[in-house]
């Protein structure tokens, strides 16, 4: 017997198209004679392959020629009709997303970027470098001060932690729904395999006057909660830090572990119809998971909107300088603040765009028959929209980190230097960065 897998879908097509004539002919008071053929009476008809293809061809075994008279057109024509009906239900159900070609890459995009954005070791990942980075900043903190650096110290330095763990979150929540997508079309490209092979087993029963049972599990159902677990690994006391806190990991979907296909009436016109049910019931569980995964997708990004402060920082008042006399600025130690502007911000920075290019990458690719489950898009546009936010704003914030330690250290170069007809270093990079970084992620 042919093992269930997608793989050997076209396989066990074949093998329901001869199990399913075998029971059209059943149902018409044939019976299997040898192995290759039917019989009734003296009338005899070749029986298909293996494959399902071919039979149909009738003979006749009695002392005279009664002729033909089109009886091989006929059975023929009616083997035809069963592989079609087969063929037509199935045809939908035969390029379902291959999540080992397609979202597997898309989730270790995810994870990375999650992993950069990392507070500690949790969502399946390693803490990333930026809190060492960050526990430096604050440890050489004491080397400056001034009123100019006191509003950059409290406005952005020290909220730095915060919009990057919120940026962190919609990684977890990202890759949740990455992850329960994949999971959910494993069991999806395992459950039509196991309808196929359990239709088959039920008509091969009937046709040879064995007892028939049939029971397939819709595999998909709840998996949307556990492929999010897979992701945010300990769940979501441990996934989510800081500002992310307040984002919502899906714990629950409207499906459960265990839900059946409708069980057909066992005989061969309602085997028949009980394949496309079972496809149906199947379409419908995972309909049901995707909407719970597009449900939880707006809801967050509802969240991330009403929340705007906790993961998009204003725009650094230090930026606005384009003269030393415009800024309130006392060094105390300089190879302490240079450690800052040189060191920590700018690797911080590299970090960020490292975590933007990730998450860029990660793209969602599970379409399908726009007839099964959410339609052709899938989560795509609840994805996507939560995608291009959490891009905009890594975008935004890698912007403002790196050009406002540019500015802090052109600023200290030029304390005390007399000014010039000639446009200095400090003028030429405020006038570059005057406009901002151009990410909208409100739009």
């Amino acid at each position: 017997m042919t093992d269930r897998t997608y793989e050997n879908l076209p396989t066990l097509i074949g093998e329901l198209k001869r199990s399913a004539i075998d029971a059209y002919m059943k149902s018409q008071g044939w019976h299997i004679d040898d192995g290759n053929k039917y019989h009734l009476g003296d009338n005899y008809v070749t029986r298909p392959g293996e494959d399902g293809q071919g039979g149909g061809d009738w003979s006749w075994s009695g002392f005279w020629d009664i002729g033909n008279e089109g009886q091989d057109a006929k059975w023929r024509a009616a083997f035809d009709s069963v592989r079609s009906n087969i063929d037509s239900t199935l045809k939908k159900w035969l390029d379902l997303p291959d999540t080992a070609t397609l979202l597997a890459d898309d989730i270790e995009q995810m994870r990375q970027a999650n992993r950069l954005l990392s507070f500690s070791p949790s969502g399946g990942t390693g803490g990333g470098n930026i809190p060492g980075y960050l526990q430096g900043i604050n440890s050489n903190l004491h080397a400056m001060s001034g009123t100019t650096i006191a509003t950059f110290k409290a406005e952005f330095l020290l909220q730095l932690e915060k919009a990057i763990g919120g940026h962190h979150g919609i990684t977890v929540i990202l890759g949740g729904a990455l992850a329960a997508t994949n999971e959910i079309w494993i069991r999806a490209r395992k459950t039509v395999a196991d309808i196929v092979g359990e239709t088959q087993k039920a008509l091969d029963a009937y046709a040879n006057g064995g007892g028939i049972s049939w029971e397939v599990v819709l595999q998909v159902a709840g998996y949307a909660v556990e492929g999010v677990g897979l992701f945010a690994t300990g769940g979501a006391s441990t996934a989510l830090k800081g500002a992310g806190q307040g984002l919502k990991i899906l714990t629950d979907t409207t499906t459960k572990k265990g839900e059946k296909a409708t069980t057909p009436s066992l005989d061969y016109e309602g085997l028949m119809k009980g394949l496309g049910k079972a496809l149906d019931d199947l379409s419908n569980a995972i309909k049901a998971e995707e909407d719970a995964l597009a449900e939880n997708l707006t809801t967050n990004i509802g969240k991330v909107r009403a929340d705007q402060s906790s993961y998009d920082l204003k725009r650094p008042a230090l930026l606005d300088i384009s003269d030393d006399s415009q800024a309130n600025i006392i060094i105390i130690t300089r190879a302490l603040v240079d450690e800052i502007t040189r060191t920590y911000l700018p690797l911080i920075a590299d970090d960020l765009d490292s975590a933007r290019s990730q998450a860029y990458l990660a793209t969602y690719e599970a379409y399908r028959d726009g007839s099964i489950g959410r339609g052709y898009n899938g989560i795509s546009s609840e994805f996507s929209d939560f995608q291009w936010i959490l891009i905009d704003l890594i975008r935004d914030l890698s912007w403002e980190t790196r050009n406002g330690a540019k500015t802090l250290e052109l600023a200290i170069e030029d304390i005390g230097r007399a000014d010039t007809d000639a446009e200095d270093a400090l003028e030429a990079h405020h006038r570059k960065v005057k406009e901002g970084s151009g990410a909208t992620p409100w739009d």
